[in-house]
């Protein structure tokens, strides 16, 4: 349970620092809120990478709009399972996250 909410940890917070990676350009342009695809694709490996310990492998980032899906597999040693031949297992993580920008709601 220890790895496999490290790996959640992980993408969830590799989904929501993608997310902040605003295209500027169409923003100042002509007021688009979108996400810069590569921006937001770097910054997700990048914060795996610095925040995963090793032991996050991301296997896909899907961008969309505003919308971002980062997916990702943590490798776990086991301990009782190795009586069985099972000395490790993987699991699945996966998190989404929204570009929100500005006022979303009307009386902000």
């Amino acid at each position: 349970m220890i790895q496999y909410r490290r790996g959640q940890v992980t993408v969830d917070s590799a989904a929501l620092a993608a997310a902040t990676q605003l295209n500027e350009d169409g923003f100042i342009a002509d007021n688009t809120v979108e996400l810069a695809s590569a921006d937001a694709y770097f910054a997700a490996l990048q914060y795996a990478d610095e925040n995963g310990q090793g032991h996050v492998a991301i296997t896909g980032v899907s961008i969309s709009g505003t919308q971002v899906a980062v997916f990702g597999t943590i490798t776990s040693p086991t301990i009782f399972m190795r009586i069985f031949g099972i000395g490790q297992v993987r699991m699945h993580v996966a998190a989404t996250s929204e570009l929100k920008y500005g006022i979303t709601e009307e009386g902000q």
